[in-house]
C-alpha cells in the first residue's frame, strides 16, 4: 500500500510540474499577445493596423 501511495505521489508531482510549465508558457503567450494588442491599439488607421498585423511575426 505504501508503494501505491508513493507511486501516486510521484505521478501527482509530475503532473504538477507539467502544469507549472504550461502555466509559465501560457503567461509568456499572454504577455506577448498583450504587447501586440497595445501596439495595435496605438495605430491610427485601418491601413496601419492591417500592415502591422501582416508584418508582425511575433503573435
Amino acid at each position: 500500500m505504501e508503494e501505491d501511495l508513493t507511486t501516486d505521489l510521484m505521478a501527482l508531482q509530475s503532473q504538477l510540474e507539467d502544469t507549472l510549465v504550461r502555466v509559465q508558457a501560457n503567461s509568456t503567450t499572454l504577455q506577448r499577445f498583450q504587447l501586440f494588442e497595445k501596439e495595435l491599439l496605438n495605430l491610427n488607421t485601418l491601413v496601419e493596423m492591417v500592415e502591422y498585423v501582416l508584418t508582425t511575426q511575433d503573435f
